[in-house]
């Protein structure tokens, strides 16, 4: 009897020695199992989060860009209305001081399309060039007005300037003006 008492007291030992190597193996595993899982979690929201960061300065360099087109909009919408007043200034009269004037609204003018035409994306360079084509169409027939044989011609001066100089420029003013609403409205 004791050596059977033995046997069941060296297999009860036994027993009870290996039932914590399983169970020390288990929990173990669950925490590798749970370490993995976490690690997934906080790499998900690393994801997450980068991309989250991504799409926001996205956003904010695309708003940042159509602020400054419209800027560039009003900018060359104001350039036009002063050249409008320089030519009418100098239709009326023909002086060297008005001349000079009248040039000297062509470098804002050509300041704000250059802005307009480098800060348009594609979807914006069809309207660029019609803008640009528009103050090709303007320096050619300011140019023509200023030149020295028309002062002394005033009806070639107002006809110049209201089959050439006018539309182009009211072309141009209400192109402007429409893309700058149709920015603003977005």
């Amino acid at each position: 009897s004791d050596s059977v008492a033995r046997a069941v007291g060296l297999t009860a030992i036994g027993l009870q020695s290996a039932r914590p190597v399983k169970a020390r193996r288990k929990s173990n595993r669950t925490t590798r199992a749970v370490s993995l899982a976490l690690a997934g979690v906080v790499l998900g929201l690393a994801a997450f989060s980068t991309i989250a960061a991504y799409r926001i300065q996205v956003t904010v360099d695309r708003v940042e860009r159509a602020e400054g087109l419209h800027d560039s909009y009003q900018a060359a919408v104001s350039a036009v209305r002063q050249a409008e007043t320089a030519v009418l200034n100098y239709v009326l009269e023909p002086s060297a001081r008005n001349r000079a004037e009248l040039g000297q609204t062509d470098a804002p003018l050509i300041y704000a399309v250059r802005a307009i035409t480098t800060e348009s994306d594609a979807a914006g360079a069809p309207f660029a060039q019609e803008v640009r084509g528009d103050l090709d169409g303007y320096l050619t027939a300011t140019t023509r007005l200023a030149a020295g044989g028309v002062i002394s011609n005033p009806t070639e001066l107002r006809r110049i300037d209201t089959q050439e100089v006018e539309p182009v420029l009211e072309a141009m003013r209400t192109r402007l003006v429409s893309a700058a609403d149709a920015r603003e409205a977005d």
